[in-house]
């Protein structure tokens, strides 16, 4: 089954947050959000890389960047 984009609302501190969960199908997305409350904290993300496949594409990816 394909995966696909659901968007989960809730409200904290007064303010509207959105979050979007990848899932095959609603309830699966449901569950996943639900199991957010045992998270646990891992850190700060201070960049995103962006990786191709092979060093080819690393490098144009590069070059254009």
């Amino acid at each position: 089954m394909r995966e696909r984009d659901f968007t989960f609302s809730y409200w904290f501190e007064g303010s509207r947050y959105c979050l979007s969960v990848v899932a095959n199908d609603p309830k699966h997305a449901s569950r996943k959000v639900r199991q957010m409350a045992t998270a646990e904290y891992d850190g700060e993300i201070f960049a995103k890389i962006k990786v191709a496949p092979n060093w080819v594409g690393r490098l144009i990816n590069w070059l254009v960047h």
